[in-house]
């Protein structure tokens, strides 16, 4: 058996726990079923499914993120990493291991479900039960890597907000998709139509697996072994082909799949690009390690000690022009690629800027707080500087600093030439202080 599993399994399921769990529950469906008003059966599905979500889906997230946190605090994790127990072992056993008591109540609490919902209208009990594990398994997995991201930057505190931002993304997107599927009956992908409940079931499985993956490619991070970005890159293609066939089925899609691919994956690139630009390490000894690698002309080495953001980047780019592309061969046609133009590389040229920016202080002789600095200045450049200058009357002046909301292939040039003076500065102080450190300059 897993070792990590094994010791989840001694410290989570003590005989206390596995008697009072269920007596618990019993003693609380009960009571709820005695309610004199008819149907019981209602009144206990609702409830069981309120307790998986409380203590499955929340507290099972908050206790896979905690699997990690609570390592790091208690000065254990450092003996874990140097143990013999591979990536994917330590990945699964800790995911399913630290959740071991959250799973327990859910299957007692399903189970219940599936029995009382058997004769209610509606989705089958088996399929909201399915789905149910696996978006558990989805929130458990992206909690856990979030906090596994936010061990290697540093934050101590990586747990709690690991913890919130999948609940609070559930929470919003989660009715919004039952609903849904109540709603509409069918769905269209690609121009083909599916059942909605299958469909949407079909989806949270398959991120399911995603988020499984990604927790494991961070926990080979976390345990020094070597990777590469093509599996982030790879996911990246997989969700902007899923939003595409979700994109072309909207009212006036006339511009075909490539276009909507093509828009889709700009999105997502850009998207993720960001959130990948902070949450990964970006520290000026990185980059000496790559450079190195490169005047060695190890590329796989190269490739293994690249974050994942600048990849997304690439693809960022590789999307923007087929946009642009694709506005061109459905001239047309009056839809959402026609009126981008060539806004596609306005959005890709400021991302390249703030990378740029974050970056800058990054390459600092003593980093701290890069990321706020960052997010200080994108805020300037994007709300405080262009509302001032607007508010002043000096629109020229705004429309340079926030080239958004001028002629895209004038919002081109200056995005250019903002991403340009960045990377200008970014450079500059990599070679100043690599120059002053006694280095040589790659």
């Amino acid at each position: 058996m897993n070792p990590e599993l094994r010791r989840n399994l001694w410290l989570e399921m003590s005989p206390h726990r596995l008697i009072a769990m269920p007596a618990v529950l019993c003693m609380g469906f009960l009571v709820v079923a005695a309610i004199n008003d008819n149907p019981w059966q209602e009144r206990v599905s609702w409830t069981a499914l309120t307790v998986y979500f409380v203590v499955t889906l929340f507290w099972g997230a908050r206790l896979a993120a905690e699997s990690i946190s609570d390592e790091i605090r208690g000065k254990t994790w450092d003996l874990q990493r140097m143990s013999a127990i591979g990536p994917w072992d330590m990945t699964w056993g800790k995911l399913f291991g630290s959740t071991l008591f959250a799973w327990y109540c859910g299957a007692l609490c399903l189970a219940v479900y599936v029995y009382a919902a058997r004769d209610l209208p509606g989705v089958g009990g088996p399929v909201v039960a399915l789905g149910l594990v696996a978006a558990s398994v989805l929130l458990h997995a992206f909690a856990m890597a979030a906090t596994l991201q936010a061990a290697q930057k540093g934050w101590n505190t990586g747990s709690r907000w690991a913890t919130f931002v999948p609940v609070l993304a559930f929470l919003f997107v989660g009715p919004g998709l039952v609903s849904f599927a109540v709603r509409h009956p069918t769905l269209v992908w690609f121009g083909t139509e599916f059942d909605a409940v299958e469909f949407l079931l079909t989806s949270v499985m398959v991120f399911s697996v995603w988020a499984v993956f990604g927790a494991y490619r961070v926990m080979c991070l976390e345990l020094q072994v070597r990777t590469t970005p093509l599996a982030w890159c790879a996911f990246t293609l997989f969700l902007s082909v899923y939003l595409a066939g979700l994109l072309g089925a909207l009212p006036g899609a006339r511009v075909g799949v490539f276009g909507y691919l093509c828009l889709s994956g700009l999105v997502v690139s850009v998207t993720l690009a960001y959130a990948m630009l902070f949450s990964e390490q970006n520290s000026a000894m990185t980059l000496r390690r790559m450079l190195l690698h490169a005047e060695r002309r190890q590329w796989q080495r190269v490739f293994e000690d690249m974050p994942c953001w600048p990849s997304t980047v690439v693809l960022a780019f590789i999307f923007a022009f087929g946009t642009i592309a694709s506005a061109a061969v459905y001239r047309d046609s009056f839809d959402l690629v026609k009126q981008m133009a060539l806004m596609p590389l306005v959005f890709v040229f400021l991302l390249v800027r703030d990378a740029a920016i974050l970056l800058f202080f990054a390459f600092a002789k003593q980093a701290r707080r890069v990321e706020a600095a960052a997010v200080m200045y994108m805020v300037l450049l994007y709300w405080l500087l262009p509302g001032l200058l607007r508010f002043s009357g000096l629109e020229t002046a705004s429309e340079i600093v926030l080239p958004l909301l001028i002629k895209p292939a004038l919002g081109s040039v200056i995005a250019f030439a903002q991403a340009g003076i960045a990377i200008f500065l970014c450079v500059a102080r990599w070679r100043k202080n690599d120059a002053q450190a006694g280095t040589p300059v790659i």
